[in-house]
């Protein structure tokens, strides 16, 4: 029940949390997680700097024998049902998420890739505070010459993540080494003026490109 910004995330025994936000960096895809473990509490020492949950995730690795797969998941607002908390001409929901995993070993070391992308649009909800008394809101934005809210406003959830992994013996050492890289665009977010009503003059967009890579010795 804590804020997000107390939750302690590993991603193979890494910390990778944003050093001012404390907040989650890009996060592997799923299809690259080959297990995850989440602390709520009796925490060992180790994780005794945060207030909140920890999450340690281990990505997947490569192998003597060649894999690979892809994957798809879709979904559409004229194949879906209407939630009875969205207006009829705010039902907008298109999204495309799809990515490939692939793996083997390159002259003797196991190596292990990830991609993944998604093209995601949805209409915002307005509440009715702001559906109810958009004309009078209007009139007194155009008094002061600002442009006028509307209640029709779609936003866009993009992105495009690779990672990569390899591991190999060194004498009596075991070495790993992994890169993590998101391509991040959002675009009419709503936020800010007030948490419970934002208006459309409210939206904004954001774009994110994330590295992050690490080499382990054990």
């Amino acid at each position: 029940g804590l804020n997000e910004r107390l939750t302690l995330l590993q991603v193979d025994g890494v910390d990778h949390v944003q050093t001012i936000t404390g907040l989650a960096r890009a996060t592997p895809s799923q299809e690259a997680v080959r297990e995850f473990r989440v602390l709520s509490s009796t925490y060992a020492a180790e994780y005794g700097r945060m207030m909140g949950g920890v999450v340690n995730i281990v990505t997947r690795t490569g192998g003597e024998r060649k894999f690979g797969q892809v994957y798809y998941f879709g979904m559409n607002d004229r194949l879906n049902a209407r939630s009875i908390l969205q207006r009829p001409e705010g039902k907008t929901l298109r999204q495309h998420q799809f990515g490939a995993v692939g793996g083997g070993s390159v002259a003797g070391t196991p190596v292990f890739g990830n991609y993944e992308g998604q093209r995601r649009a949805e209409a915002n909800n307005f509440s009715e505070v702001i559906v109810a008394n958009l004309e009078a809101i209007n009139r007194v934005r155009a008094s002061l010459g600002l442009s006028a809210e509307v209640d029709r406003l779609v936003q866009f959830n993009n992105y495009d993540q690779f990672l990569v992994r390899g591991d190999r013996e060194v004498g009596r050492h075991q070495v790993m080494g992994r890169y993590l890289f998101l391509d991040s665009e959002t675009r009419n977010f709503l936020g800010g003026g007030g948490r419970a009503s934002p208006a459309s003059s409210t939206r904004r967009d954001a774009q994110v490109r994330d590295h992050g890579g690490m080499v382990g010795v054990t």
